[in-house]
């Protein structure tokens, strides 16, 4: 008959790690929250950017020149230590890693003051203040019926120095099969540009 003690029936000892203290690269991110935001009230109207026709290729395809927000597109904005707005445009202010969500619900007409059906295709992304897009990835391109309400959407992140500057870029493409030379009106309705800064 064999014999054994207490011992033989516990387990080794178990070694739970400890986590590294929240200094240096083990620490954890700063995080600040800002926005600016456009909104109808019963004071104001839409913001309208005109977009002219451009230039036509050997395809009938007309390319516009860049379109950018308006510098009062905002009624609503809220700054940190992080971002702050400057008219239309955000400008960082410390080194960060920088999350986007930008939401611009919009209709497109012509500048003549009628809707109709040319294919257009609208590019949205993010640019620098030299006009150098930041991560085509995150661009957002639709070929909205005019007339009807899109929404566009920019979501993603991208890594920023102090001092960059971030702009709201359109550039519309379009034939003129029905309407001749009309350019486009992008009509915005509402527009929310929310920043994640991680420091």
């Amino acid at each position: 008959m064999s014999s054994f003690t207490i011992e033989d029936t516990l387990p080794e000892s178990i070694i739970i790690p400890r986590q590294p203290p929240a200094t240096g690269g083990g620490g954890v991110a700063n995080i600040d929250h800002s926005s600016a935001t456009f909104y109808r009230t019963s004071a104001n109207s839409n913001i309208t950017i005109d977009v002219p026709l451009g230039t036509v290729d050997a395809n009938n395809i007309y390319t516009s020149e860049d379109a950018y927000l308006p510098p009062d597109a905002f009624n609503d904005i809220k700054s940190t230590d992080a971002i702050s707005f400057t008219g239309a445009d955000a400008m960082i202010l410390a080194d960060q890693t920088t999350i986007y969500d930008i939401n611009i619900q919009f209709k497109l007409i012509g500048d003549d003051g009628y809707n109709f059906v040319n294919q257009r295709s609208i590019y949205t992304t993010l640019v620098n203040g030299s006009n150098v897009e930041y991560e085509p990835s995150m661009a957002h391109i639709i070929q909205p019926d005019t007339g009807y309400h899109e929404t566009i959407t920019i979501k993603g992140s991208i890594d920023h120095i102090q001092g960059d500057v971030i702009k709201i870029r359109m550039t519309l493409a379009q034939d003129n099969k029905l309407n001749g030379q009309s350019g486009s009106n992008v009509v915005i309705f509402n527009l929310s540009w929310n920043i994640t800064s991680l420091l």
